[in-house]
């Protein structure tokens, strides 16, 4: 831990540190800085350089510090489908990913080993991923991978049964 000046001190513009790590233990991509202000609210700071056994931070708050190893990987908490779930062929699959502390920086969703677009939202950790048109009918694998900004990676992979048959959405049901 280490203190410079003190939260309460407005800045007006981003100031840069440079921190010397000693030990070899943890690898010093998986470093970071935390910043603990108002409240207890902690925030995250990644290195901007890594150069040998420095790191270096451009820091936009007055206050204590710690340096961090983030090696816990996102948490994929929710997913609007489960495995071998019958799906309408027009239906959008939504997740949600957290990480608590350098937040989801990288995600990209798969159907058949094929990248697809996903949007992501902010606010809500929602990844929404419209299933392409023309998918055809019957068994398709989809893949959603999270990524923090220390390189932490969280994956789930599910097979889906897309149907054009509303009434297929039932057999959902009896599987439960």
């Amino acid at each position: 831990n280490f203190t410079i000046g003190n939260k309460y001190i407005p800045i007006h513009n981003a100031y840069r540190v440079d921190i010397k790590v000693s030990h070899q233990k943890i690898p010093i991509d998986k470093l970071c800085l935390v910043y603990y202000g108002k409240e207890g609210k902690m925030k995250y700071y990644g290195p901007t350089s890594i150069i040998e056994n420095t790191l270096g931070f451009e820091l936009k708050d007055l206050g204590s510090f710690s340096v961090w190893a983030d090696t816990v990987r996102p948490v994929i908490k929710k997913i609007n489908i489960r495995d071998s779930m019958y799906v309408m062929y027009n239906t959008t699959i939504t997740t949600i990913a957290t990480d608590e502390l350098s937040d989801v920086c990288k995600y990209n969703a798969y159907i058949d080993g094929v990248w697809h677009l996903t949007e992501y939202e902010y606010k809500e950790d929602l990844l929404t991923t419209a299933l392409p048109e023309g998918l055809s009918p019957g068994p398709h694998v989809f893949e959603i991978e999270v990524m923090d900004d220390r390189k932490n990676k969280a994956y789930r992979k599910m097979t889906i049964f897309i149907t054009m048959n509303k009434d297929d959405l039932l057999l959902n049901k009896k599987k439960k």
